[in-house]
């Protein structure tokens, strides 16, 4: 016969054993949460840095394009109207350089300028051939 004692302890022992069972699985449940929010911050921070890149890439093209919109002579190297009879010439082909100058125009200068500029390489390169003579000068008289 089996006392009111024993069928406790047995009982208590059950209860203890499934305690016990249930806090592994409570601190494996934990220990996963934290894994998966370990994961989570890391992927939010990849998609921030990739919006900030984003942001920054649209800032930088909408600044060109104000730029570009704000002179007329600027707009002409990316935009103009084109009849269908001048695509049907080009044969359809769309590509822009057909259509639109995309050179930069060459800066003009003045006669005076280009002369001076000209004047001050020229002394500037007879220097360097100073300077080298005067080191290769040195470099035999050691040798």
């Amino acid at each position: 016969m089996i006392t009111p004692k024993a069928k406790f302890d047995v009982a208590r022992k059950k209860l203890i054993d499934a305690i016990k069972a249930r806090h592994k699985q409570v601190a494996r449940a934990v220990k996963d949460l934290g894994k998966l929010q370990e994961e989570r911050d890391a992927r939010e921070q990849e998609v921030s840095l990739t919006a900030e890149r984003e942001i920054t890439h649209l800032r930088e093209a909408s600044a060109d394009l104000l730029r570009i919109c704000s002179s007329e002579d600027e707009a002409r190297r990316y935009f103009t109207l084109v009849g269908q009879e001048e695509i049907a010439e080009n044969e359809f082909n769309l590509n822009l350089p057909r259509y639109v100058d995309t050179f930069e125009p060459e800066k003009v200068l003045l006669l005076n300028d280009a002369a001076a500029q000209l004047k001050s390489a020229t002394e500037a390169s007879d220097a360097a051939q100073t300077a080298l003579k005067t080191l290769l000068a040195r470099i035999g008289g050691a040798a």
